[in-house]
């Protein structure tokens, strides 16, 4: 390497991860900056008082997971690394994760999941059902 393809590839590698910085914070904002929502606190409230005590909700929604008082099922975290190498370094990466692995009853989705498009292929078949929204959160029913 010359000096000088070494300082185009630090240029690049610079702008590169400068993008990703900015791409990440403009994420985090578009999900978590929303003044006077209170939206979550709705959703966990119906599902805490509007399903049954032994309802299973999946969800990528981890703010839900705080108040809820039912069982739940969270996606593990290779699905994480598989959005990110989606999303980030735009790869044809195929998300493996199957939304029934965990049998749900209710499935919420909200700001996360509606970015990462995680539940996009499960919602696209017919075996949920939209039940209720509040704000930025929509639950759906399992048909069973």
């Amino acid at each position: 390497w010359s000096r000088g393809s070494k300082e185009i590839a630090n240029l690049i590698a610079t702008v590169l991860l400068s993008a990703m910085v900015f791409s990440t914070l403009a994420q985090f904002a578009q999900v978590y900056v929303q003044p006077n929502d209170d939206s979550v606190k709705q959703t966990v409230l119906w599902l805490n008082t509007q399903t049954p005590p032994t309802a299973i909700v999946e969800t990528y929604e981890s703010e839900v997971l705080f108040g809820l008082r039912r069982r739940y099922h969270f996606p593990p975290d290779i699905v994480q690394h598989q959005l990110n190498r989606r999303i980030f370094l735009l790869r044809d990466e195929v998300i493996t994760y199957d939304a029934l692995m965990a049998n749900p009853d209710y499935l919420v989705v909200g700001p996360f999941a509606t970015v990462w498009q995680l539940y996009d292929p499960i919602l696209a078949t017919d075996a949920f059902s939209p039940i209720h929204t509040a704000g930025r959160y929509t639950i759906y029913q399992r048909k069973r």
